[in-house]
């Protein structure tokens, strides 16, 4: 940044970052980590991320009705089931972040309520 002239970092660099972030920026991000912290919890015990990334990817192919925006979330998410060197573990953290809290919320009531023991 040393080379930029400084009217160009003042003007065009710095006002971005400051720019806060919505309301639901916040939202989402704080969602992310709570709900994958739960979401490990229920699955790593009793299974492990494949399966996660398993069930990750047949909630996307067979819920398409609940996603804000399936074809961003398809899109992307196919891209990350079908990579062969990438870590499933940090697959299911790509594809998990690409869900917003409703698309998480309903992936917990199809996948892990429903799968609670004793029902």
């Amino acid at each position: 940044m040393n080379l930029l002239p400084d009217d160009i970092i003042r003007e065009h660099i710095i006002p971005y970052t400051y720019t806060p972030l919505s309301r639901e920026q916040l939202a989402d991000i704080q969602s992310y980590g709570r709900d994958y912290n739960e979401l490990t919890n229920y699955y790593f015990p009793q299974y492990n991320d494949i399966v996660l990334l398993n069930d990750l990817e047949q909630f996307v192919n067979n819920h398409q009705y609940i996603f804000h925006n399936y074809s961003r979330v398809c899109r992307k998410t196919n891209r990350f089931f079908n990579k062969k060197h990438t870590n499933t573990t940090n697959k299911c953290r790509l594809v998990w972040g690409e869900f917003t809290p409703r698309e998480r919320a309903h992936f917990f009531n199809v996948f892990i309520l429903v799968n609670e023991p004793g029902e």
